[in-house]
């Protein structure tokens, strides 16, 4: 799931069978990025006065034919672990040319989200399920316990 995550929008896309054809970002907006790398946390979304929606990087405005669009690649941009993402791996990220594809792995990709949550809480339970488990077995009290977990916390 995490590797649907970084990978993201191609897996959920290719999920959703052919019906959905894709292209590269370059090929679907207007405007580039100047420079090798932009901020993915460092951005503003306006709508324009065409219908259009802009995503503002830096000192460049990429224009969107779509909402849809421009919510694809804001959440790819989201989904970035680095502090900067290079601006060709952004121009060559691949979207759906319909707003209606795009509404469809934005769903696939809400659903996955969702499918890593419910495991991250399953996750915890069955760690606190380990953690009284091994209390038990060593019959540790309520001090020890303590000092365990402000140890563990350090790390």
């Amino acid at each position: 799931m995490q590797g649907e995550r970084k990978a993201f929008p191609n897996p959920q896309a290719a999920a959703l069978g052919s019906a959905i054809e894709l292209y590269y970002l370059r090929r679907l907006v207007s405007g580039e990025p100047h420079g090798q790398n932009v901020d993915p946390k460092d951005y503003t979304v306006s709508q324009m006065l065409d219908g259009r929606w802009g995503l503002k990087l830096g000192r460049v405005t990429l224009s969107f034919p779509s909402e849809a669009h421009l919510r694809l690649v804001e959440e790819w941009l989201h989904l970035q672990s680095q502090t900067k993402v290079s601006s060709t791996s952004l121009m060559e990220l691949e979207l759906p040319t319909s707003e209606a594809g795009c509404h469809l792995v934005l769903d696939a990709l809400s659903r996955t989200e969702a499918e890593i949550s419910r495991l991250k809480s399953s996750l915890k339970e069955g760690e606190k399920e380990i953690d009284v488990m091994v209390a038990r077995l060593y019959g540790l009290s309520r001090e020890h316990k303590k000092v365990i977990k402000e140890f563990l916390s350090r790390f």
